[in-house]
């Protein structure tokens, strides 16, 4: 399948609930960082802006970005996930 994506399809997946990817914590919008090894939470959810920044690793951003980083997987793979 090689669907093309649009502006429409990039809005709507920067809005999937970032928290619905990461699951939660006793910690709040603090969760354990899947890309790094820790014992004390420290990626933090900014769930306003739907972005994600962790204290440990020093990396953030949005949905997108999450999911290529989790993955391993380019921008437009990315978008798909989160849309279809």
């Amino acid at each position: 399948e090689n669907a093309r994506i649009n502006d429409a399809d990039i809005a709507r997946a920067k809005e999937y609930p970032l928290n619905s990817l990461v699951g939660s914590s006793q910690y709040g919008d603090v969760v354990i960082c899947p890309f790094h090894r820790e014992k004390t939470p420290s990626l933090k959810i900014y769930k306003r802006e739907n972005r994600w920044y962790c204290f440990g690793c020093k990396e953030g951003g949005d949905t997108i970005e999450f999911i290529m980083k989790r993955d391993n997987v380019n921008f437009i793979e990315a978008v798909k996930k989160l849309i279809f």
